[in-house]
Parts: structure tokens; C-alpha cells; sequence
């Protein structure tokens, strides 16, 4: 829930913290979609591990 948080501030409140959980983030979504750059929309996997980032450590 930590990437929820860090979109709600600003960007000038951002600390360098923030910026490394948000870089992990997309590093995971990236893994996650692979070398589909449109999933389908309705595709539960995908749906599920997109929902999982906000809420599982971060690897």
C-alpha cells in the first residue's frame, strides 16, 4: 500500500525513498507484463498481479 501513499504526495514532498519504492514498482510490473505491452484487459492473472504489487513486499 506503500505506492498508493507516494502517488497521493507531491512531487516536491517525494523523499529519495519514495522514488526508490516507485522504481522497484515499475521494475516489478515490468517483469510481471513481460514482453506483452498491451495485456489483455480482462486476463484475471494479469488483473491479480498487478493488484498483488500494492499489497506484498517488494523484490
Amino acid at each position: 500500500m506503500r505506492a498508493v501513499g507516494i502517488l497521493g504526495k507531491r512531487r516536491a514532498d517525494l523523499t529519495e525513498d519514495d522514488v526508490g519504492v516507485m522504481e522497484q514498482v515499475v521494475r516489478r510490473i515490468r517483469r510481471e507484463r513481460g514482453e506483452e505491452l498491451e495485456p489483455c484487459a480482462g486476463d484475471a492473472q494479469w488483473r491479480h498481479a498487478l493488484m498483488s504489487v500494492g499489497h506484498k513486499r517488494l523484490s
